[in-house]
């Protein structure tokens, strides 16, 4: 199987995500796009996105207690949320979601049917691999809301 490249990058209201096996498209593609040589960061070429340098990254507990979600959907949109803009993931899978409901020890039924009820309202939808989902704008949109208490 071939190496891939993925980088999705988001500045201000720009986002572009470029995919190929072959770097010097994925560079040049986003030299493009963006005007400026892309990171050399090995986690970037991954489709990860780096902490910031100098401060200390939130943790997924603080994260879902100021977010204040009340029911399964909500956290599943939450922690999403959480994995793209500060954990470095850029797709999520169910698994992910029950990791993170276990280390949360938040206690659902069905993990899947809280992703799925998510999907339905519009709050998520699929990644670019089979079986993985991101946050959609309005999913985005409401974690934002809650983060601002409204």
């Amino acid at each position: 199987m071939t190496e891939r490249y993925r980088v999705r990058v988001r500045r201000d209201d720009i986002e572009v995500e470029v995919e190929s096996s072959d770097r010097d498209y994925v560079d040049e593609t986003l030299k493009h796009y963006l005007g400026a040589a892309p990171s050399q960061s090995p986690s970037l070429q991954s489709g990860q996105r780096p902490a910031p340098s100098g401060t200390k990254s939130q943790s997924l507990q603080e994260f879902i207690r100021s977010v204040k979600p009340d029911s399964g959907v909500e956290y599943v949109v939450a922690i999403t949320y959480f994995h793209e803009q500060l954990g470095g993931k850029s797709e999520l899978r169910t698994k992910d979601i029950t990791d993170a409901f276990r280390a949360l020890k938040y206690k659902y039924a069905n993990v899947a049917d809280a992703v799925a009820k998510a999907r339905a309202a519009g709050l998520l939808m699929d990644g670019t691999s089979k079986g993985t989902f991101v946050a959609s704008k309005s999913g985005e949109e409401w974690v934002e809301t809650a983060l601002k208490g409204g």
